[in-house]
């Protein structure tokens, strides 16, 4: 409280108007909570409720993937687990040549994304989606995986380098 009133704050009013309320970051606070009411709704909407709705099926299993690798299915309760107690495929990560080449093409891709793209679609997508990624990666050298995603990415590097594949798109922007 001492603080406060040294710094002229008679209540938290004060604080308000002054502290980050720029036209840019009040964007930014909207974005970030649309984005998290969109993939809430989209965690609790069933695909019949979805066209009933006239929601877009496409956006609504997009924020749905990002709610789940983000986080937010989690912290709101929700889990990756069935009621029966079997875990759902998109939480299985299969150790295959394939899978590792993919993940490296992810990994890379998101870290060129965080160059390019904007700080607010960094935050809000890139940011949970590189967490994910570097967890899994983290998991493939503790479980002994590691000479198999080194020929996943050398195999990655040479379809590059002769333009047979492309760094997949990592973030709506």
């Amino acid at each position: 409280m001492e603080i406060s009133a040294t710094a002229g704050h008679a209540n938290s009013a004060v604080t308000q108007r002054y502290y980050r309320n720029s036209p840019r970051d009040v964007a930014d606070y909207k974005a970030s909570v649309r984005f998290f009411q969109e993939c809430l709704q989209s965690l609790l909407i069933n695909g019949q409720q979805v066209a009933r709705f006239g929601f877009d099926p496409e956006a609504h299993e997009w924020f749905k993937r990002l709610a789940i690798a983000s986080g937010i299915e989690s912290a709101c309760g929700l889990s990756g687990v069935e009621a029966d107690g079997a875990v759902r495929s998109d939480f299985v990560f299969a150790p295959t040549l394939e899978n590792m080449l993919d993940l490296y093409l992810a990994h890379r891709a998101l870290m060129s994304s965080k160059l390019t793209a904007p700080a607010s679609n960094w935050n809000v997508q890139g940011v949970p989606l590189l967490g994910l990624v570097l967890a899994i990666r983290q998991w493939v050298f503790e479980k002994g995986f590691g000479e198999m995603y080194r020929q996943g990415v050398r195999r990655a590097l040479k379809l590059l380098a002769a333009g047979e594949i492309a760094l997949p798109t990592v973030l709506e922007i």
